[in-house]
């Protein structure tokens, strides 16, 4: 990844993050995750938290595996 892409990684962290926290209700947040992670036009909508799965070790995985029980629930 080149550092501009990172800068910019950093600057979302730095400056996007803490306003969502800030202006989204905890059940906001999850939904946004949600509608960023599924993609309900596919043949899998999970194929997006599959990938990004394949790139994570154990311990960060099962965190992915957390989130996604949490956003799953939203809504139902």
């Amino acid at each position: 990844m080149a550092n501009a892409e990172l800068d910019h990684f950093e600057n979302e962290e730095a400056f996007v993050c803490p306003i969502i926290g800030e202006k989204f209700s905890e059940e906001q947040q999850l939904s946004m995750v949600k509608a960023l992670l599924i993609d309900p036009n596919d043949d899998d909508p999970r194929w997006i938290i599959a990938w990004v799965a394949s790139e994570l070790d154990p311990a960060e995985k099962e965190l992915l595996a957390d989130l996604e029980s949490k956003f799953m629930a939203v809504g139902s």
